[in-house]
């Protein structure tokens, strides 16, 4: 069995999406062979858990997100096809969330532009 490390993100009952969708948005990983006899690994896939994530929108969540569109874990076009089809508990999760993934689609394009138009760096070695 080889070394890895595993990042895991708990879901309760209390979170308000994952009971809805749950058995739909489990994945297995591609570990079996890599797992001890018996045990299974099943996970969120990380655009339902952001979108969970945005429903929430604490500011742990925020940077959780914002980390996974970094470094391109999440997918703006995937996330935003989730929240067509995602049951928010009322209209103003729907809406804090919806406004949320707005400003992370901003947020991302300005970073794309800062890096555009950054000076190209000299390195000696």
């Amino acid at each position: 069995m080889t070394s890895s490390t595993l990042l895991a993100c708990s879901i309760g009952r209390s979170d308000g999406l994952a009971p809805l969708r749950m058995r739909q948005a489990l994945a297995a990983p591609e570990l079996r062979d890599q797992l001890e006899p018996g045990l299974a690994a099943w996970f969120l896939e990380p655009n339902d858990t952001a979108v969970s994530k945005y429903a929430r929108m604490e500011p742990r969540d925020r940077e959780w997100i914002r980390a996974g569109l970094q470094a391109g874990i999440l997918s703006l076009p995937i996330l935003e096809a989730r929240f067509a089809r995602t049951a928010f508990r009322d209209p103003a999760e729907s809406a804090r969330a919806r406004t949320a993934l707005d400003e992370d689609r901003a947020w991302l394009a300005r970073r794309a532009a800062r890096r555009c138009t950054a000076k190209p760096r000299r390195f000696t070695l």
